[in-house]
C-alpha cells in the first residue's frame, strides 16, 4: 500500500524516511521527485546538484549512501532507455515479458536481489501482471471458464490475499470489455438469440439499469443501421449490374436509392463511397 501513496518530499521529514536504510518503500517514488526536481540539466550537472541537494538536507552518511544508490540508478535508467529504444517491436505478450525479464535481470545484476525488489518489485508486477491478464483473456483457444480459472490461479500468484482487490478495482467498462473478450469462443458457439442473452447477464453483472438500458437502446440503433447498409448494398449492387441502364441512369437511381434509405445522411454516405472509390482506383492504378 506505501508505494501507492503519494508523499510531499519537499517536507522536513523526508531524511527520516531513510535513517535506517537508503532502500525502502520510498526510495524510487524519492528518485522520481529527484529527477523531476532537476530535470533541465544535462547528465553530469544534474548529478552534481542532485548531490548537493542530498547533503544539505541530511546527514552525510546518509545522504552519500543515497547519492551512491542515485547515481546507478540514473545509470540503469539511461542504460534500459538505449536498450528499449533499440527494440523494433514489442508484438505479443511473449515479446513484453521477455522484456521486464530483460529489466529484472539488469536489476538484480545492479542492486542485488533484496534491493531490486524493494526498489522496482511492485512497478515491475504492475506492468507483467496485465501483459499475462490480456494474454489469457485474448487467448482465441479456451473457453470462459478455463480462461477464468487460468486469472484466478495468475491473481493468487501474483497477489496473494490482495487479489480481490485488483478485481475490484477494475473500471466497469474495462470490465465489460474484458468480459466480452473472455466469452470470445463461447459467443462463437451461440446463435444470435443465445449471445444476445448472454451478453445481456453480462451488462447486468456490471452495469446499473440506466446503463444497460442505454446500452440496449445502442443495440437497436446499430441493429436497425445494418438492416439499412444490407438492403442498401443490395439495392446498389442490383442497379450496378443493371445492363440495359446507362451510366448516367445508374447514377440518378443510386442517388434516388441513397436518400431514399438514408435521408439527411445521403450525402455523407455519397462521400464515404466516393472516397472509397478514389482509393480503389488508385490501387489499380499502382498496380496493387
Amino acid at each position: 500500500r506505501e508505494y501507492l501513496m503519494r508523499k510531499d518530499f519537499n517536507q522536513a521529514d523526508t531524511p527520516v524516511l531513510f535513517s535506517e536504510s537508503p532502500v525502502n518503500s520510498y526510495t524510487l517514488k524519492y528518485f522520481k521527485f529527484l529527477q523531476n526536481r532537476f530535470r533541465e540539466l544535462d547528465y553530469d550537472d544534474h548529478l552534481e546538484q542532485v548531490k548537493l541537494y542530498l547533503f544539505s538536507v541530511m546527514e552525510g552518511g546518509e545522504a552519500e549512501k543515497l547519492f551512491t544508490l542515485y547515481h546507478s540508478f540514473i545509470d540503469y535508467e539511461k542504460e534500459m532507455a538505449g536498450k528499449l529504444a533499440s527494440i523494433d517491436s514489442l508484438k505479443t505478450a511473449s515479446d513484453y515479458l521477455d522484456v521486464l525479464r530483460m529489466m529484472r535481470k539488469r536489476q538484480i545484476e545492479i542492486f542485488g536481489t533484496e534491493y531490486a525488489d524493494i526498489l522496482f518489485g511492485a512497478s515491475l508486477k504492475s506492468k507483467e501482471y496485465p501483459v499475462r491478464r490480456s494474454a489469457i483473456i485474448n487467448d482465441s483457444e479456451l473457453y470462459a471458464s478455463e480462461k477464468k480459472n487460468k486469472i484466478a490461479e495468475l491473481n493468487k500468484k501474483m497477489w496473494g490475499d490482495d487479489w480481490r482487490k485488483v478485481e475490484e478495482n477494475i473500471r466497469p467498462f474495462v470490465n465489460y470489455n474484458e468480459q466480452l473478450a473472455l466469452h470470445k469462443r463461447d459467443f462463437e458457439g451461440m446463435n444470435e438469440t443465445e449471445r444476445y442473452k448472454k451478453i445481456a447477464e453480462i451488462r447486468r453483472n456490471i452495469f446499473p439499469e440506466d446503463v444497460v438500458a442505454r446500452l440496449n437502446d445502442l443495440d437497436m440503433v446499430l441493429a436497425q443501421e445494418k438492416i439499412l447498409e444490407t438492403q442498401y448494398r443490395e439495392s446498389y449492387n442490383n442497379i450496378i449490374n443493371d445492363r440495359t441502364l446507362t451510366d448516367i441512369e445508374k447514377k440518378e437511381r443510386i442517388d434516388s436509392l441513397r436518400t431514399e434509405i438514408y435521408g439527411s445522411s445521403a450525402e455523407e454516405i455519397k462521400r464515404r463511397e466516393a472516397i472509397k472509390q478514389g482509393e480503389a482506383n488508385m490501387m489499380l492504378e499502382l498496380g496493387l
